[in-house]
């Protein structure tokens, strides 16, 4: 499993979008609050089917808890944003 400590801005920078709850916040950022928003493939592994059912659930990661606030989209699912420049 591959973890990546971020800020709410890579989410808009990799144009991915939640499945259920929500990315983090600059509160959040600011705070170090222990939140975690996981991949569609870790919340299969870690609670099934049900993506809902991890919204706030517990997780570790590295021996320190989180709380789970969201859960991304597969990546298949994104919608892509088509930029153009004139």
């Amino acid at each position: 499993m591959t973890v990546v400590g971020s800020t709410g801005d890579w989410f808009k920078m990799n144009d991915r979008s939640a499945q259920t709850g929500s990315f983090f916040d600059q509160a959040q950022v600011s705070s170090a609050t222990r939140v975690v928003v996981l991949g569609p493939t870790a919340v299969s592994n870690l609670f099934g089917c049900n993506s809902a059912v991890a919204l706030g659930s517990t997780v570790r990661i590295n021996h320190q808890s989180f709380t789970v606030i969201g859960v991304m989209q597969p990546a298949a699912c994104q919608v892509t944003t088509r930029w153009s420049y004139r």
